[in-house]
């Protein structure tokens, strides 16, 4: 089978989407045919979109210079071009729904998405003011029904693509993505098993954005910790906490580019070297940082918001509190598991099998082509 892979962004650099559009496009190769690389486009195709935004953010509006028809008739001329130099069996858009909401083809379409541009326009601040959000739900609407199948990672999603986007003639199924982490830098079993636990609780905080994945009550969390006589530490890594947020047991590392080997095995001993991954994130489509948690045998302590609980699941590989959870309650949650250590060994070794069975690559590439199969296969 051979495979059009569009997205605007360069799917062979692990940057664009965490990594995500990369690994996408390596579990197709790897269960399901040859991918031909569709992209990527010019970045400067977006330049008329974000002037926009950036002038409306100074009088507290917005632009989604993502969601923007002139952009979408850019991606049809590129991708129409590229689609014609090729004999293609099927094309895979991978968070590319403005890629293909004016793209005009015979060859079926399988889109993967973490979220409806519906969920996105109620869920998340950045698209609830902006002037184009027709746009942003026209756009998606023509995504979705462009689609022979969509693959998104999570049933909130999945369900918001049914029950939102009226009769939707293509599958929609989910299919939960892996950890943004390659095979050779997974730790073993035996690795992970033989790790000492020290004294202290270990805590690590992962992600840029720190109010959104709840900075704040990770940090409350830590002090609170320390309160009760539990020793612990908090490593926050992608982001600089605001100056109010200072601790002796505090430590930063503002951000690490594991597109760079040196910087990727820091990444990788961090994940070793810790206790629990807590992310009390506030708004989240998905959480790729879950699955890469688990693949280290690391628990995760998160919110159950958006697509997390996809994920994560109570007292198996992490817990997911309640929206309304204050640092108390997860400090009551770490503090129960690590009060019994053969209760949190157990954990550990139930986080990584969550990975081993679910929330890697492997599986989502077996899975994503039974659903690519099925959609060949049925008669024109």
């Amino acid at each position: 089978m051979k495979i059009g892979y569009i997205t605007a962004a360069d799917s062979k650099s692990k940057y664009p989407w965490s990594g995500t559009i990369y690994y996408v496009a390596k579990a197709l190769e790897k269960h399901c045919g040859e991918v031909v690389h569709l992209g990527p486009v010019p970045d400067n195709a977006m330049f008329r979109g974000r002037i926009t935004n950036k002038l409306l953010r100074t009088i507290g509006l917005g632009y989604d210079p993502l969601h923007d028809y002139p952009l979408a008739r850019k991606y049809a001329r590129h991708f129409s071009a590229k689609i014609a130099e090729e004999k293609l069996d099927v094309l895979v858009a991978c968070a590319a729904s403005t890629e293909i909401a004016l793209l005009e083809t015979e060859i079926p379409i399988i889109g993967i998405a973490d979220v409806t541009g519906r969920l996105a326009h109620e869920y998340y601040e950045q698209f609830s003011n902006i002037i184009n959000a027709k746009s942003l739900l026209e756009i998606d609407g023509k995504f979705i029904h462009k689609c022979s199948a969509v693959i998104y990672s999570s049933d909130w999603a999945a369900n918001s693509a049914r029950q939102d986007y009226g009769n939707v003639r293509g599958l929609i199924e989910t299919i939960p993505f892996g950890a943004n982490v390659d095979p050779e830098d997974i730790p073993s079993i035996e690795t992970i098993t033989n790790k000492p636990l020290t004294d202290v609780c270990r805590l690590l905080f992962l992600g840029v954005d720190w109010v959104r994945k709840g900075g704040d009550i990770a940090f409350d969390t830590m002090v609170e910790l320390n309160k009760r006589g539990i020793s612990t530490t908090l490593t926050v890594c992608g982001c600089i906490p605001p100056k109010k947020y200072s601790h002796p047991n505090l430590t930063v590392i503002p951000f690490l580019n594991k597109n760079i080997p040196a910087e990727r095995q820091t990444f990788n001993e961090m994940l070793l070297n810790v206790d629990f991954l807590l992310v009390p994130t506030r708004k989240e489509a998905y959480g790729i940082v879950f699955c890469e948690a688990n693949a280290f045998g690391l628990p995760a302590i998160t919110t159950a918001t958006g697509g997390v609980t996809q994920i994560v699941r109570n007292d198996i590989n992490g817990f997911a509190l309640p929206e309304d959870a204050e640092s108390k309650d997860y400090a009551n949650t770490i503090a129960r598991y690590w009060s019994d250590r053969s209760t949190y060994s157990k954990l550990v070794l139930s986080s990584r099998n969550e990975y081993d069975t679910r929330l890697n690559w492997d599986t989502w590439g077996e899975k994503a082509t039974k659903v690519i199969h099925k959609i060949i296969r049925q008669p024109s």
